[in-house]
């Protein structure tokens, strides 16, 4: 892709992101766009191990952020899942799009936590074992679909007062440079 300069965009979690840190950037190079999304749920660890326990903890994936960054590529920072009752509220939206800018994100976006089929009984148990109080609002905002109801007008709107006040960018603003293709992109 670097070589052909295709526009690229890449979600990860992993450190390991960085071992291809100079392919990204000769395609940012020759593109004119490459965006690395960065998950990061939460900068709390303690719920950060809850959550995804064998992953790489957020001062871990901070760290990556601020790597790719200083590598001159663009990082956007996706707080998804959003948990419900949990890391809904507007302070921890705000702190993680904090640490996402002090790092160097220009991006930083949000999304609710879905919970279809099987995703929705392994995240009951967790519920149980770590937030028991929480199963009955769970229950009621879920529903049998698995999906909360226009709830993502509101953290939307908690995302781009945290991005305004941080001067960050909710939306991606892509500028292709793809020889042949200009009225495509």
């Amino acid at each position: 892709m670097a070589g052909a300069g295709w526009p690229v965009e890449v979600g990860t979690k992993s450190p390991l992101i960085l071992r291809d840190l100079d392919l990204l950037a000769e395609a940012s190079r020759r593109s004119g766009f490459c965006c690395i999304f960065i998950t990061i749920t939460t900068v709390d660890g303690g719920l950060a191990s809850i959550f995804e326990p064998s992953a790489p903890s957020p001062s871990e994936r901070l760290s990556v952020v601020k790597a790719l960054s200083d590598g001159g590529l663009d990082v956007c920072v996706a707080m998804i899942p959003v948990f419900p009752y949990i890391t809904d509220d507007f302070d921890s939206i705000f702190q993680v799009a904090s640490e996402a800018r002090d790092a160097g994100a220009k991006y930083f976006m949000a999304g609710e936590l879905t919970l279809p089929g099987e995703v929705r009984k392994r995240f009951t148990r967790l519920l149980e074992a770590h937030f028991p109080e929480l199963l009955p609002k769970y229950e009621s905002l879920y529903g049998a679909s698995g999906y909360p109801p226009s709830s993502r007008l509101k953290i939307q709107e908690k995302v781009e007062e945290a991005c305004r006040r941080l001067g960050l960018s909710w939306r991606l603003r892509p500028r292709f440079r793809v020889e042949g293709l200009e009225g495509f992109l």
